[in-house]
């Protein structure tokens, strides 16, 4: 009986300190890697549905990457679509990168990837 509350504690504290402290593990990049992120140009509207340019500026203090850029949309049928780009960034640098996307009415669901050889460098949740 002893041990099953032990082992009950355990669990309840492993939990605990995962909740507070997260299960991301590619924190560490976030600093190397800067993504700024702005939809449009200039001051024009967009239609629901119309593509517009996605620009990013990305700013690269990790490695030489050799990849794409991933920018994954949920759209309103809640289907995952994924429009990407190759890049080639070396460690130091800063690029700018434009992908054509469309615009969608729930916008807040935005995720953006730097991929390379199946290996995310970046995750950053958008708008």
């Amino acid at each position: 009986m002893k041990i099953r509350i032990i082992k009950a504690k355990f669990v309840l504290f492993t939990v605990i300190l995962l909740v507070l402290f997260g299960f991301k593990s590619d924190v560490f990049a976030e600093e190397k890697i800067k993504i700024d992120m702005k939809v449009g140009i200039g001051e024009e509207n967009y239609k629901y549905s119309n593509f517009a340019p996605f620009t990013f500026n990305i700013e690269n203090k990790l490695k030489n990457i050799d990849g794409e850029i991933q920018v994954e949309l949920i759209n309103e049928k809640d289907e995952l679509n994924v429009y990407s780009k190759k890049i080639n960034i070396p460690i130091n640098a800063t690029k700018k990168v434009i992908i054509s996307a469309p615009i969608l009415k729930n916008m807040g669901k935005i995720k953006v990837k730097i991929v390379e050889e199946k290996s995310a460098y970046m995750r950053k949740n958008c708008l």
